[in-house]
């Protein structure tokens, strides 16, 4: 597995080639409040964990202000500062089957909110390598 970026109110974070581990802090336009961004991979469960918080400057701590932070409601005016992503690199195991599934779902939690749940998406090995032919049409 490999982390590849991330992106919210506007910021794209480009990740260390290679890393499953990251650790940076970043600003945004709409917010005073650094935000501090964790990502990494449990090789034991598989669980990859993103983790981005606003940092409040004077305590240290996240932020009291319910509309402090640093991604805000998605309003047309603001031209996609309330949207965010992630992205990764799998890279299936050695000698999988043909047919063999890999399948990839995610929870997202904002504040203190019961988790969301997204579709589940699956990728399907294909190893054999396709075929074709050209006929001569008549003529």
């Amino acid at each position: 597995m490999e982390l590849v970026g991330i992106g919210f109110n506007k910021v794209d974070l480009t990740l260390p080639v290679g890393g499953q581990q990251a650790q940076l802090t970043t600003l945004v336009t709409t917010d005073p409040n650094p935000v501090h961004v964790t990502a990494g991979l449990d090789p034991v469960t598989g669980v990859i964990t993103w983790v981005m918080e606003s940092i409040d400057l004077v305590t240290g701590g996240l932020p009291e202000d319910p509309l402090a932070g640093f991604l805000p409601p998605n309003k047309t005016e603001c031209g996609g500062c309330g949207e965010g992503y992630v992205s990764f690199l799998v890279y299936p195991t050695k000698g999988l089957a043909a047919g063999a599934a890999i399948e990839n779902k995610a929870s997202i939690v904002f504040d203190v909110n019961a988790a969301i749940e997204t579709n589940e998406v699956t990728n399907t090995i294909d190893d054999v390598a396709p075929v074709s032919q050209v006929v001569v049409l008549p003529g």
